[in-house]
């Protein structure tokens, strides 16, 4: 039973209180059906609204089943209307983009009927409004008269226990009128449903079993015409929530009839994201470049050493010598050489190595073909993969393995004039390739380095003022550096240069990410005023959805979803954008830089994934706003009931 006690309803236009209806007491029993007619104007639609809780009274109170309902939260009136109400609008309002089955579908998506059963159902439904064999056309193919029977069947789809019925036929001719009238008279009968239609026609007011007229807001008479029907059997159990799917299904039908500009905003929005990856993965693939090529001519077992006031005299090396921890300590020359073998010529760097009774394991670790120097003061050296390629070509590279070659080598002093020293050295190793493809490297033993660069500076008492100190165990690479440090010295360790070294990469990768973030905003901007263009577009839709009992928080993941859903298809073309790009890169830096071939771009599966994920996370975010706004639209505003 629903009953309404001094039930008013009045809005506020600028400063003026208009007052629609006015103290409505008002009962009705299960199974009746109720005409309400009364001139345009008179509170006809607005008590239906008010009953359906679209709209909310001003004062007064309805009771349903001696339950006080006036009072009830957004969540209740939309759980009302999904579980006990039916709706039928003079003007349809069926979701345009929804065929005729898809719209009745639609409540029994909303009260988590599942796709096999939900299809059953609305079948029969559309079968019995005469409907079967339009199940599959939009509304646009479809005439007034089947739009209205096909808004009865999603009326009728939660077997409600009141069906509203606002001027059902108000746009139709006669025949349709009786025929729908007709149609509302045997569900009342057969079904038992309980009937409230609003309606301007007396004639077909009075084939209800009881007539109420209105006129300005207020009940003017009630009159029986027929006897009532029996009560009406609606669907017994608790209320069942939406499938978990079903607001992904309505956003991404929604998305479907929009393909041009979904695909369109994805596109914006996975420039950024195609940026911030490509940004990313030269970054990485750089920094992995160097690192390697760090990791060839890094030792860490080495400090290096250099003079400031403190000078590296005898007393000072065997100071440090008694330490445990300190193995040897060498002058460290790095002259500059240029190798010659019969006609053909290469320049390189000297590295010194250090005595071979503790760096032997180190530099076998390193070569590719040969063997080591074998002796501190022996003429011979370890040259570079890519310096064997210039002296013998790429054929037969360990042919220069055992030769003797010519060397000139020049050092350098702020005070002193350099000048050549020659020698004639013989090549007994090869080690990896020059350290970036560029710089070459030539490796003697530490004396025949010190040797060199005294001929070269012309001066036998020239003294380095750059030493390297051999650790027994690479973890005191830390205190020993700190150690010389605070005996005035500087030092430094090779891990140090490649973590600064890794550090400046990471960093211009960073600013180069930011600069393709700002396109990301750009994109986020975008979406948003999609999304809020597509909630202005769509009033009439959430208007509908809400009518038909989704929640407000429904109606907003509808528009979440489709946010991201957007950032979702953005981070995928801005993934295989990257790596279509990524990859051409990579094969121009093969073709045009043979010597340092390598992959400059490289990306992970977790960063492909992390970005594809922050791009979904853009889209929501940026959706969020538009939908919250769409969540908090009033049924029957939304609808156009009002203003």
């Amino acid at each position: 039973m629903l009953v309404l006690r001094d039930v008013s309803k009045d809005y506020s236009i600028g400063k003026e209180q208009i007052s629609v209806l006015r103290d409505i007491n008002l009962t009705i029993r299960q199974g009746e059906f109720v005409a309400i007619v009364g001139p345009s104007g008179c509170g006809k639609t607005t008590l239906l609204n008010l009953i359906s809780g679209m709209d909310k009274v001003s004062t007064g109170s309805i009771e349903f089943d001696g339950k006080s309902i006036e009072k009830n939260r957004d969540a209740q009136w939309s759980a009302w209307r999904k579980c006990k109400v039916g709706y039928i609008f003079q003007n349809y309002n069926l979701i345009e983009f929804m065929t005729a089955i898809q719209n009745v579908e639609l409540v029994l998506q909303a009260n988590g009927v599942r796709k096999e059963r939900r299809r059953k159902k609305a079948r029969e439904l559309l079968n019995k409004v005469g409907l079967s064999q339009r199940e599959k056309h939009l509304p646009s193919q479809l005439s007034g008269g089947q739009k209205q029977r096909v808004a009865i069947a999603r009326a009728l789809a939660n077997n409600p226990y009141i069906l509203l019925a606002d001027e059902p036929t108000g746009a139709m001719d006669s025949v349709v009128s009786q025929e729908i009238m007709e149609l509302l008279a045997d569900l009342n009968k057969k079904e038992h449903v309980t009937i409230i239609m609003v309606t301007h026609d007396e004639k077909l007011a009075n084939q209800a079993n009881r007539k109420i007229t209105m006129l300005d807001g207020k009940i003017v008479s009630d009159e029986y015409y027929n006897e009532s029907q029996k009560e009406a059997i609606p669907v017994t159990g608790k209320e069942r929530k939406a499938l978990p799917f079903t607001e992904i299904a309505i956003a991404f039908k929604n998305m479907t009839t929009k393909k041009k500009r979904t695909f369109l905003t994805a596109l914006g929005t996975s420039i950024g994201i195609a940026g911030v990856l490509l940004s990313c993965g030269i970054g990485s693939g750089a920094k992995e470049r160097i690192m390697e090529e760090l990791n060839t001519v890094v030792n860490m077992q080495i400090v290096d050493v250099g003079e400031t006031d403190v000078k590296m005299n005898e007393d000072m090396r065997e100071q440090l010598l008694e330490d445990d921890r300190i193995l040897d300590i060498y002058p460290n020359n790095r002259p500059e050489v240029f190798c010659q073998f019969n006609d053909k010529v290469g320049g390189a760097l000297v590295h010194s190595i250090g005595p071979l009774e503790h760096s032997r394991e180190y530099w076998e670790e390193r070569l590719l073909y040969g063997t080591i120097p074998e002796g501190d003061n022996s003429h011979e050296a370890i040259i570079t993969l890519t310096m064997a390629e210039k002296l013998v070509g790429e054929e037969d590279v360990q042919a220069i393995l055992g030769k003797e070659i010519d060397m000139a080598f020049f050092a350098e002093s702020q005070t002193q004039l350099s000048g050549m020293a020659m020698r004639t050295v013989k090549v007994v190793g090869i080690s990896g390739k020059a350290f970036l493809g560029v710089t070459d490297i030539v490796n003697v033993p530490y004396l025949l380095a010190e040797q060199v660069v005294k001929e070269s500076l012309q001066d036998e008492s020239y003294q380095s003022e750059a030493y390297c100190v051999t650790i027994k165990d690479k973890k005191d690479a830390v205190d020993v550096k700190n150690k010389l440090i605070e005996l005035g010295l500087n030092a430094s360790i090779d891990i140090e240069a490649m973590g600064s070294v890794g550090i400046m990469v990471d960093l211009v990768t960073a600013i180069l990410m930011l600069l393709a973030g700002i396109s990301l905003i750009v994109s986020g901007i975008m979406i948003a005023l999609v999304t809020y263009m597509g909630v202005t577009e769509r009033i009439k839709e959430i208007g509908i959805l809400r009518a038909v009992g989704f929640s407000a928080k429904s109606v907003k993941r509808i528009f979440l979803t489709e946010g991201g859903i957007v950032g979702l298809l953005a981070g995928i073309i801005g993934v295989v954008f990257s790596v279509i790009v990524g990859n051409a890169i990579n094969r121009m830096v093969e073709l045009s830089f043979e010597e340092v071939a390598f992959g400059l771009y490289q990306v992970s599966r977790e960063q492909i994934l992390f970005c594809i994920m922050f791009s979904t996370l853009i889209g929501l975010l940026c959706a969020y706003s538009p939908a919250r706004k769409a969540s908090k639209m009033q049924p029957v505003k939304a609808l156009g009931y009002v203003d």
